[in-house]
Protein backbone atom coordinates (compact mmCIF):
# COMPACT_ATOMS: atom_id res chain seq x y z
CA UNK A 1 0.00 0.00 0.00
CA UNK A 2 1.50 3.50 -0.78
CA UNK A 3 1.81 6.08 2.11
CA UNK A 4 0.74 9.48 1.83
CA UNK A 5 2.58 12.53 2.76
CA UNK A 6 0.44 13.50 6.08
CA UNK A 7 0.86 17.49 6.43
CA UNK A 8 1.38 17.92 9.56
CA UNK A 9 -0.53 20.91 11.34
CA UNK A 10 3.06 22.51 12.10
CA UNK A 11 3.78 22.28 8.82
CA UNK A 12 0.54 23.75 7.65
CA UNK A 13 4.41 24.29 7.71
CA UNK A 14 -0.03 25.82 4.33
CA UNK A 15 1.47 26.35 5.18
CA UNK A 16 4.87 26.25 7.96
CA UNK A 17 8.37 26.86 6.88
CA UNK A 18 8.60 24.10 4.56
CA UNK A 19 5.26 25.36 2.92
CA UNK A 20 7.00 28.69 2.98
CA UNK A 21 9.38 27.31 0.86
CA UNK A 22 12.38 28.17 2.28
CA UNK A 23 13.31 31.02 -0.31
CA UNK A 24 15.05 34.00 0.07
CA UNK A 25 12.80 36.49 0.74
CA UNK A 26 9.57 34.74 1.92
CA UNK A 27 9.91 35.19 5.73
CA UNK A 28 6.87 34.94 6.43
CA UNK A 29 5.05 34.67 9.93
CA UNK A 30 3.87 31.64 11.76
CA UNK A 31 1.51 29.83 9.47
CA UNK A 32 -2.10 28.97 10.22
CA UNK A 33 -3.11 25.50 11.83
CA UNK A 34 -5.93 23.47 12.52
CA UNK A 35 -7.78 24.41 15.71
CA UNK A 36 -6.11 22.38 18.77
CA UNK A 37 -4.19 20.39 17.34
CA UNK A 38 -1.34 18.59 18.62
CA UNK A 39 1.28 17.35 16.67
CA UNK A 40 1.90 13.80 17.27
CA UNK A 41 5.90 13.63 16.47
CA UNK A 42 7.11 11.13 13.75
CA UNK A 43 9.45 8.89 14.21
CA UNK A 44 12.12 7.99 15.34
CA UNK A 45 10.57 9.15 18.88
CA UNK A 46 12.97 9.41 21.98
CA UNK A 47 11.73 7.18 24.99
CA UNK A 48 11.02 3.27 25.60
CA UNK A 49 8.24 0.94 24.95
CA UNK A 50 7.79 -0.44 27.69
CA UNK A 51 6.78 -4.37 26.83
CA UNK A 52 3.35 -3.90 29.18
CA UNK A 53 2.44 -0.87 26.52
CA UNK A 54 3.11 -3.40 23.11
CA UNK A 55 0.97 -6.18 24.94
CA UNK A 56 -1.55 -3.31 25.70
CA UNK A 57 -2.14 -2.48 21.76
CA UNK A 58 -1.94 -6.15 20.07
CA UNK A 59 -4.85 -7.47 19.41
CA UNK A 60 -6.10 -10.79 18.22
CA UNK A 61 -9.57 -12.35 17.54
CA UNK A 62 -11.41 -9.67 18.82
CA UNK A 63 -14.76 -9.14 17.28
CA UNK A 64 -13.42 -4.90 16.53
CA UNK A 65 -9.86 -4.95 16.45
CA UNK A 66 -9.96 -1.31 15.54
CA UNK A 67 -12.64 -0.04 17.92
CA UNK A 68 -10.88 -1.98 20.89
CA UNK A 69 -7.59 -0.02 19.93
CA UNK A 70 -8.98 2.92 19.73
CA UNK A 71 -11.10 2.63 23.41
CA UNK A 72 -7.73 1.06 24.93
CA UNK A 73 -5.65 4.37 23.45
CA UNK A 74 -7.99 7.00 25.35
CA UNK A 75 -7.97 4.95 28.50
CA UNK A 76 -4.30 4.74 28.23
CA UNK A 77 -3.06 8.11 26.54
CA UNK A 78 -2.24 10.21 29.09
CA UNK A 79 0.29 7.25 30.66
CA UNK A 80 2.01 7.09 26.66
CA UNK A 81 5.47 8.78 26.30
CA UNK A 82 6.16 9.63 22.81
CA UNK A 83 7.21 6.89 21.09
CA UNK A 84 4.49 4.69 23.02
CA UNK A 85 2.41 6.71 20.83
CA UNK A 86 3.80 6.08 17.90
CA UNK A 87 3.94 2.55 18.42
CA UNK A 88 -0.21 2.90 19.43
CA UNK A 89 -0.40 4.73 15.36
CA UNK A 90 1.68 2.38 13.66
CA UNK A 91 -0.73 -0.55 15.12
CA UNK A 92 -3.80 1.27 14.17
CA UNK A 93 -1.91 1.77 11.02
CA UNK A 94 -0.94 -2.01 10.04
CA UNK A 95 -4.43 -2.59 10.93
CA UNK A 96 -5.81 -0.52 8.29
CA UNK A 97 -3.45 -2.35 5.71
CA UNK A 98 -4.58 -5.92 6.57
CA UNK A 99 -8.60 -5.30 7.05
CA UNK A 100 -10.05 -4.71 3.40
CA UNK A 101 -13.00 -1.85 3.99
CA UNK A 102 -10.96 -0.54 7.52
CA UNK A 103 -10.65 2.86 6.46
CA UNK A 104 -14.42 2.88 6.38
CA UNK A 105 -14.48 1.71 9.78
CA UNK A 106 -11.87 4.16 11.03
CA UNK A 107 -13.23 6.80 9.83
CA UNK A 108 -17.05 6.01 11.24
CA UNK A 109 -14.95 5.58 14.78
CA UNK A 110 -13.31 9.19 14.29
CA UNK A 111 -17.11 10.45 13.73
CA UNK A 112 -18.07 9.22 16.90
CA UNK A 113 -14.91 10.15 19.14
CA UNK A 114 -14.75 12.85 21.39
CA UNK A 115 -11.21 12.20 23.24
CA UNK A 116 -9.20 15.47 21.30
CA UNK A 117 -6.15 13.60 21.59
CA UNK A 118 -7.48 10.45 19.91
CA UNK A 119 -9.38 12.28 16.98
CA UNK A 120 -6.33 13.81 15.75
CA UNK A 121 -3.94 10.73 15.99
CA UNK A 122 -6.84 8.64 14.17
CA UNK A 123 -6.91 11.43 11.74
CA UNK A 124 -3.38 10.92 11.49
CA UNK A 125 -3.69 7.95 10.73
CA UNK A 126 -5.90 8.44 7.94
CA UNK A 127 -4.68 10.93 6.31
CA UNK A 128 -1.46 9.04 5.65
CA UNK A 129 -2.83 6.41 4.04
CA UNK A 130 -3.26 6.71 0.47
CA UNK A 131 -5.73 3.78 -0.20
CA UNK A 132 -7.92 5.82 2.68
CA UNK A 133 -8.00 8.65 0.80
CA UNK A 134 -8.85 7.56 -2.00
CA UNK A 135 -12.31 5.90 -0.70
CA UNK A 136 -14.83 8.54 -1.90
CA UNK A 137 -16.97 7.34 1.32
CA UNK A 138 -13.81 8.40 3.68
CA UNK A 139 -13.23 11.84 2.11
CA UNK A 140 -17.32 12.45 2.12
CA UNK A 141 -17.55 11.60 5.81
CA UNK A 142 -14.75 14.09 6.64
CA UNK A 143 -16.19 16.56 4.84
CA UNK A 144 -19.55 15.94 6.45
CA UNK A 145 -17.47 16.15 9.54
CA UNK A 146 -15.90 19.32 9.02
CA UNK A 147 -18.73 21.19 7.99
CA UNK A 148 -21.06 20.44 10.97
CA UNK A 149 -19.05 17.40 13.43
CA UNK A 150 -20.34 18.29 16.66
CA UNK A 151 -16.51 18.07 18.51
CA UNK A 152 -14.49 21.53 17.51
CA UNK A 153 -11.50 19.31 17.13
CA UNK A 154 -12.73 16.97 15.07
CA UNK A 155 -13.83 19.55 12.55
CA UNK A 156 -9.92 20.30 12.66
CA UNK A 157 -8.39 17.31 12.28
CA UNK A 158 -11.58 16.34 9.50
CA UNK A 159 -9.65 19.55 7.49
CA UNK A 160 -6.49 17.62 8.87
CA UNK A 161 -7.31 14.69 6.74
CA UNK A 162 -8.61 16.44 4.22
CA UNK A 163 -5.33 17.82 3.17
CA UNK A 164 -4.23 14.80 1.48
CA UNK A 165 -6.89 14.49 -0.98
CA UNK A 166 -5.13 12.87 -4.05
CA UNK A 167 -7.60 14.62 -6.49
CA UNK A 168 -9.61 17.90 -6.14
CA UNK A 169 -13.50 17.49 -5.34
CA UNK A 170 -15.57 19.95 -6.15
CA UNK A 171 -18.60 19.50 -3.38
CA UNK A 172 -15.54 19.15 -0.76
CA UNK A 173 -13.22 22.19 -2.35
CA UNK A 174 -16.36 23.82 -1.84
CA UNK A 175 -17.41 22.72 1.41
CA UNK A 176 -13.66 23.54 2.80
CA UNK A 177 -13.91 27.13 1.37
CA UNK A 178 -17.14 27.47 2.43
CA UNK A 179 -15.87 27.42 6.12
CA UNK A 180 -13.16 29.49 4.98
CA UNK A 181 -15.30 32.37 4.64
CA UNK A 182 -17.90 31.77 7.16
CA UNK A 183 -18.10 34.68 9.44
CA UNK A 184 -19.93 32.29 11.55
CA UNK A 185 -17.41 30.14 12.15
CA UNK A 186 -14.72 30.18 15.10
CA UNK A 187 -11.88 31.99 13.70
CA UNK A 188 -9.32 28.97 14.54
CA UNK A 189 -11.84 26.43 12.05
CA UNK A 190 -11.30 29.16 9.16
CA UNK A 191 -7.76 29.08 9.70
CA UNK A 192 -7.73 25.20 9.61
CA UNK A 193 -9.64 25.24 6.29
CA UNK A 194 -7.56 28.08 4.72
CA UNK A 195 -4.55 25.84 5.87
CA UNK A 196 -6.49 22.54 3.68
CA UNK A 197 -6.85 24.79 0.83
CA UNK A 198 -3.30 25.77 0.95
CA UNK A 199 -1.77 22.47 0.70
CA UNK A 200 -4.42 21.10 -1.99
CA UNK A 201 -2.77 24.52 -3.70
CA UNK A 202 0.61 22.97 -3.26
CA UNK A 203 -0.55 19.32 -4.46
CA UNK A 204 -2.96 20.06 -7.10
CA UNK A 205 -1.54 22.88 -9.44
CA UNK A 206 -4.93 23.18 -11.52
CA UNK A 207 -6.55 24.06 -8.54
CA UNK A 208 -4.12 27.48 -8.27
CA UNK A 209 -6.70 29.88 -9.77
CA UNK A 210 -9.73 29.12 -8.41
CA UNK A 211 -9.10 28.08 -4.78
CA UNK A 212 -6.34 31.59 -4.91
CA UNK A 213 -8.88 33.69 -6.58
CA UNK A 214 -11.34 32.15 -3.44
CA UNK A 215 -9.34 33.03 -0.90
CA UNK A 216 -8.40 36.13 -1.82
CA UNK A 217 -12.16 36.35 -1.72
CA UNK A 218 -11.92 35.43 2.10
CA UNK A 219 -9.54 38.10 3.06
CA UNK A 220 -11.29 40.87 1.43
CA UNK A 221 -14.40 39.90 3.51
CA UNK A 222 -12.28 39.27 6.31
CA UNK A 223 -12.35 41.79 9.70
CA UNK A 224 -9.89 39.84 11.53
CA UNK A 225 -6.31 40.74 10.10
CA UNK A 226 -4.63 37.12 11.44
CA UNK A 227 -7.81 35.19 9.06
CA UNK A 228 -6.97 38.20 6.49
CA UNK A 229 -3.07 37.58 6.76
CA UNK A 230 -3.50 33.98 6.26
CA UNK A 231 -5.69 34.07 3.41
CA UNK A 232 -3.11 36.37 1.96
CA UNK A 233 -0.14 33.93 2.91
CA UNK A 234 -2.01 31.14 1.28
CA UNK A 235 -1.94 32.72 -1.84
CA UNK A 236 1.87 34.15 -1.60
CA UNK A 237 3.38 30.89 -0.55
CA UNK A 238 2.31 28.89 -4.13
CA UNK A 239 5.24 27.99 -6.21
CA UNK A 240 3.48 29.53 -8.97
CA UNK A 241 3.89 32.74 -10.82
CA UNK A 242 1.32 35.51 -10.30
CA UNK A 243 -0.78 36.33 -13.66
CA UNK A 244 -1.71 40.26 -14.51
CA UNK A 245 -4.97 39.86 -13.01
CA UNK A 246 -3.91 38.16 -9.83
CA UNK A 247 -1.29 40.75 -9.21
CA UNK A 248 -4.39 43.27 -9.48
CA UNK A 249 -5.70 41.31 -6.45
CA UNK A 250 -3.05 40.84 -3.99
CA UNK A 251 -1.59 44.67 -4.93
CA UNK A 252 -4.98 45.91 -3.54
CA UNK A 253 -3.82 44.23 0.02
CA UNK A 254 -0.82 46.48 -0.15
CA UNK A 255 -2.84 49.78 1.23
CA UNK A 256 -4.03 47.08 4.29
CA UNK A 257 -4.16 48.53 7.71
CA UNK A 258 -2.08 45.72 9.13
CA UNK A 259 1.59 45.89 8.34
CA UNK A 260 1.75 41.88 8.17
CA UNK A 261 -0.69 41.94 5.32
CA UNK A 262 0.49 44.49 3.35
CA UNK A 263 3.94 42.33 3.99
CA UNK A 264 2.53 39.27 2.97
CA UNK A 265 0.53 40.65 -0.17
CA UNK A 266 4.42 41.84 -1.17
CA UNK A 267 5.63 38.78 -0.55
CA UNK A 268 3.26 37.18 -3.46
CA UNK A 269 4.28 40.41 -5.35
CA UNK A 270 8.09 39.71 -5.66
CA UNK A 271 6.55 36.16 -8.03
CA UNK A 272 5.24 37.28 -11.29
CA UNK A 273 4.96 35.87 -14.62
CA UNK A 274 6.58 38.13 -17.12
CA UNK A 275 3.64 39.86 -18.30
CA UNK A 276 2.59 40.86 -14.72
CA UNK A 277 5.90 42.23 -14.11
CA UNK A 278 5.11 45.99 -14.93
CA UNK A 279 2.13 46.19 -13.03
CA UNK A 280 3.78 44.35 -9.63
CA UNK A 281 6.49 46.60 -10.01
CA UNK A 282 4.50 49.76 -10.49
CA UNK A 283 2.32 48.84 -7.60
CA UNK A 284 5.55 47.58 -4.89
CA UNK A 285 7.00 51.48 -5.85
CA UNK A 286 4.08 52.70 -5.12
CA UNK A 287 3.62 50.61 -1.54
CA UNK A 288 7.34 52.07 -0.94
CA UNK A 289 6.87 55.41 -1.31
CA UNK A 290 3.71 55.68 1.16
CA UNK A 291 5.34 53.26 3.62
CA UNK A 292 6.08 55.33 6.66
CA UNK A 293 8.38 52.18 8.63
CA UNK A 294 12.09 52.42 7.59
CA UNK A 295 11.57 48.31 7.71
CA UNK A 296 8.48 47.65 5.63
CA UNK A 297 9.98 49.62 3.30
CA UNK A 298 13.25 47.63 3.32
CA UNK A 299 11.02 44.58 3.21
CA UNK A 300 8.98 45.93 0.04
CA UNK A 301 12.32 46.86 -1.65
CA UNK A 302 13.21 43.08 -1.35
CA UNK A 303 9.96 42.08 -3.35
CA UNK A 304 10.40 44.85 -5.70
CA UNK A 305 13.61 43.20 -7.22
CA UNK A 306 12.65 39.68 -6.52
CA UNK A 307 9.68 40.65 -9.23
CA UNK A 308 12.12 42.71 -11.65
CA UNK A 309 15.37 41.15 -11.24
CA UNK A 310 17.30 43.59 -13.70
CA UNK A 311 14.33 45.12 -14.96
CA UNK A 312 13.86 46.81 -11.47
CA UNK A 313 16.57 49.16 -12.43
CA UNK A 314 14.10 51.81 -13.39
CA UNK A 315 12.14 51.60 -10.32
CA UNK A 316 14.95 51.41 -8.14
CA UNK A 317 16.59 54.32 -8.97
CA UNK A 318 13.70 56.25 -8.40
CA UNK A 319 13.13 54.95 -5.26
CA UNK A 320 16.61 55.74 -4.28
CA UNK A 321 15.87 59.46 -5.05
CA UNK A 322 12.91 59.76 -3.50
CA UNK A 323 14.19 57.74 0.02
CA UNK A 324 17.48 58.73 1.75
CA UNK A 325 16.89 56.27 3.94
CA UNK A 326 17.53 53.79 1.28
CA UNK A 327 19.78 54.85 -0.87
CA UNK A 328 22.61 52.35 0.40
CA UNK A 329 20.42 49.46 -0.25
CA UNK A 330 19.17 51.17 -3.55
CA UNK A 331 23.42 51.30 -4.63
CA UNK A 332 23.72 47.51 -3.20
CA UNK A 333 20.87 46.24 -5.79
CA UNK A 334 21.81 48.35 -8.62
CA UNK A 335 25.52 47.63 -8.01
CA UNK A 336 24.99 43.49 -7.93
CA UNK A 337 22.58 43.80 -11.11
CA UNK A 338 25.58 44.47 -13.07
CA UNK A 339 26.57 41.14 -13.11
CA UNK A 340 23.87 38.85 -11.39
CA UNK A 341 20.11 38.13 -12.91
CA UNK A 342 18.49 36.11 -10.57
CA UNK A 343 15.97 37.87 -8.60
CA UNK A 344 16.74 35.42 -5.38
CA UNK A 345 19.97 35.15 -5.96
CA UNK A 346 20.61 38.74 -5.64
CA UNK A 347 18.74 38.75 -2.50
CA UNK A 348 21.38 36.56 -0.80
CA UNK A 349 24.42 38.88 -1.94
CA UNK A 350 22.50 41.85 -0.52
CA UNK A 351 22.15 40.11 2.31
CA UNK A 352 25.84 39.17 2.54
CA UNK A 353 26.53 42.80 1.76
CA UNK A 354 24.50 43.66 4.87
CA UNK A 355 26.22 41.71 6.96
CA UNK A 356 29.49 42.03 6.24
CA UNK A 357 29.15 45.60 7.60
CA UNK A 358 27.30 44.48 10.62
CA UNK A 359 24.15 45.48 9.85
CA UNK A 360 21.38 42.74 10.71
CA UNK A 361 19.02 42.53 7.72
CA UNK A 362 15.81 43.83 8.31
CA UNK A 363 16.77 46.17 10.88
CA UNK A 364 15.80 49.97 10.92
CA UNK A 365 19.45 51.64 10.99
CA UNK A 366 18.74 54.26 8.57
CA UNK A 367 17.65 57.71 9.10
CA UNK A 368 16.16 60.26 6.85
Amino acid sequence: MKRALVLAPAALALLGAGFLLGRPGKEAPAPPRPAAVRVFPGAPAEGVIRESVIRHFEVGKEPDPLRTLAERLRASFGELNDAEILHARDRLARLLEERPGAALELALLFEQETDEDVLLLLAQVLGADADAMAEPAVVDLMARIAESGKVPAGRGGALLVLMNLPRLDDRVTRTVLGLAGSAAEHPDLRASAIATAAAWMQAHPEGVTPISAALLDVARSATDADLRGHAIQAVSLVDRKLDPGQVESLAAFLGDADARTRSLAALGLGSVSAEARPAALRHLEGAIAVETSAEGQRGLLVHLVRAGGPEAEAALARVGERSPRLAEDVRDYLDLLKTERDPDRLWELKQRRDLARGVVPGADTHTD
